[in-house]
């Protein structure tokens, strides 16, 4: 009897050491669900229905906070995951990537447990559509900024293919007689068009 009144089982009510293992929390949230759902009722029949009604609220309200927070740690897990697995492929610089990958994930998940608890869905989307955006339009910069000599390039190889299609069919027009000679201005293939 002595081992039980000291660990406070006697009472129902966990030790300090109990509470802190996975069966002594799912029991303590166990034993506050009966505890408040018992409130509810109780206030239900005594006539406080606008109580019972906030206190329901409320349940709701617990159950979506910590589906929110469920969804947060699975993600957190999923997200150490993957930076683990993208650090041990061997690719180029895994450290960044393992962050990036990390990061989106977290991102995502964290939206997705913000959604569930309600938490202002309209700004949810909104900050995720200006984040998607920012990141095309970060994309599109760099593209555009790195492959500006190569789209030179490629332009000026476009004009030069147009300009001497151009000389060959006149030239052919020419031969055939249908047309007066006309003059033909095309640079020379060395020198850069403006």
């Amino acid at each position: 009897a002595s081992a039980s009144a000291s660990t406070g089982s006697s009472s129902g009510t966990l030790s300090p050491a109990e509470r802190g293992t996975p069966a002594g929390m799912v029991g303590t949230l166990v034993q506050v669900a009966v505890v408040w759902f018992a409130l509810i009722q109780a206030l239900g029949l005594l006539g406080f229905d606008q109580v019972a009604v906030l206190m329901t609220e409320l349940l709701a309200l617990a159950g979506r906070i910590l589906l929110g927070l469920v969804i947060f740690l699975v993600g957190l897990y999923l997200a150490r995951l993957a930076a683990d697995a993208i650090r041990s492929s061997g690719v180029d610089q895994p450290n960044l990537l393992a962050t990036a990958a990390q990061a989106a994930i977290l991102v995502l998940t964290g939206a997705m447990a913000l959604r569930q608890i309600g938490v202002a869905n309209e700004i949810i989307n909104l900050a995720f559509g200006l984040l998607l955006g920012a990141i095309a339009v970060a994309a599109a910069l760099a593209f555009g900024l790195g492959g500006r000599e190569v789209a030179g390039r490629e332009l000026q190889s476009w004009v030069q293919a147009a300009h001497s299609g151009e000389a060959e069919q006149r030239a052919a027009q020419l031969q055939e007689g249908n047309t007066p000679a006309p003059t033909i201005h095309s640079p020379p293939p060395d020198r850069p068009l403006p």
